[in-house]
């Protein structure tokens, strides 16, 4: 198994359209927890 590298825009993007994974993303790097992701229209 290989593990992206979120570095990438490409696959930074593909990782933040899935809700669950973006909260963890997003929790790991603020330092709090994410209750609910809103997502605009792009």
């Amino acid at each position: 198994m290989e593990i992206a590298n979120p570095i990438y825009d490409v696959i930074f993007k593909y990782l933040m359209e899935d809700n669950e994974i973006a909260a963890l993303i997003i929790s790991t790097i603020t330092g709090e927890d994410i209750v609910e992701l809103e997502f605009l229209p792009q």
